[in-house]
């Protein structure tokens, strides 16, 4: 079994006034409150589990290694509020939710209704997804070979000298 350690009463007094505002926007987005733990099996640095069903308040549980470290734990609870405020930023249809499929990975799928947006390929009838360029990314490419143009001419003017 997990042992969990409930930090709410310290853990709220030792957050930075920025970090405090941050889980009231959650809390208030959400409408549903936070709990923070200490879960000492957890081997990565932070997880979130969120409210959702018959589960009112959304846990998350910072790993044993970074329990003392207030500025570790500063940024891990703003890393899973950012998910929480995704996750719950979007209408439920069109969510990309993890679903725990029993193995050791998980698989992305969309929650029923949420519309795809079709991508338009070079290629559109092959089974080669090569998206047609953005005019950024063509100017970026651009500029990035003028760069490397400029600097192959730079050389070649150092090795005339």
């Amino acid at each position: 079994m997990t042992k969990r350690g409930l930090m709410n009463s310290s853990f709220d007094n030792n957050l930075t006034e920025p970090m405090k505002q941050l889980v009231n926007r959650v809390e208030s987005f959400t409408e549903k409150p936070i709990v923070f733990e200490v879960e000492d099996t957890l081997a990565i640095p932070a997880k979130v589990s969120m409210a959702r069903g018959n589960k009112p308040n959304h846990v998350i549980s910072i790993g044993p290694q970074y329990k003392h470290d207030m500025d570790a734990i500063q940024y891990l609870v703003a890393h899973e509020c950012c998910h929480i405020l995704r996750r719950f930023g979007v209408e439920p249809q069109e969510r990309l939710v993890i679903q725990k499929t029993g193995k050791i990975n998980a698989r992305l799928r969309l929650e029923s209704g949420a519309a795809v947006p079709e991508q338009r390929n070079v290629f559109p009838n092959t089974n080669l997804e090569i998206p047609i360029p953005t005019r950024t990314s063509v100017l970026g490419f651009l500029a990035g070979w003028g760069c490397v143009a400029i600097i192959v001419y730079l050389v070649y003017l150092i090795t005339r000298m």
